[in-house]
């Protein structure tokens, strides 16, 4: 990549890097709030962060403003308009106040634990996902592929759901676990 598609990709890589903490906050505040039962007030605050950030998006591009700038301002409202109202719910209907402390070497241990698997489920998704019809490719390199990776992802397909199912469910629980 050279020239304008550099930089948007180098400023795309600073966005997520900068954000990533902020979306494992917003993971744990999330899970919060689904165990105390505020189910009713996340999905409608995911409806009107959905509709500023598409709003966002439209006027963009209409005004010819520059994509990093827009996707960065998506990323501030979707981030500060899911943390801030959470946070505001936990500290203050909950009395759940988060904070920062050094982790003991037991919650460690057993982080590391739970991290481990999880590691191994993502493992699982991706080389189900890309990595056996590559080797399909390698083992049969004279046929035209094509209708046989067709097939044999159809055939898969089941089994990669579940895979990925499982994933989820254990990347809706690790926060409580935590």
């Amino acid at each position: 990549f050279q020239g304008e598609s550099r930089r948007l990709i180098v400023g795309l890589l600073w966005i997520q890097a900068l954000s990533a903490p902020f979306f494992g906050l917003l993971t744990v505040s999330s899970s919060v709030l689904q165990a105390a039962r505020r189910y009713d007030f996340l999905p409608r605050l995911d409806l009107f962060i959905m509709i500023v950030r598409f709003t966002i998006l439209i006027l963009g591009l209409r005004f010819g403003l520059d994509f990093l700038a827009i996707v960065a301002s998506q990323t501030v409202v979707l981030l500060g308009g899911m943390l801030v109202p959470a946070l505001w719910l936990m500290v203050y209907e909950l009395r759940c106040v988060p904070h920062l402390a050094v982790p003991r070497r037991a919650e460690l241990a057993a982080l590391l634990h739970i991290g481990f698997y999880i590691f191994l489920m993502q493992l699982s998704v991706v080389l189900a996902d890309k990595v056996d019809t590559t080797i399909l490719g390698y083992a049969l390199p004279d046929m035209d592929l094509g209708p046989s990776i067709t097939v044999y992802q159809n055939v898969s397909k089941p089994f990669f759901q579940i895979r990925q199912t499982g994933w989820t469910l254990a990347y809706l629980v690790v926060p409580a676990v935590a």
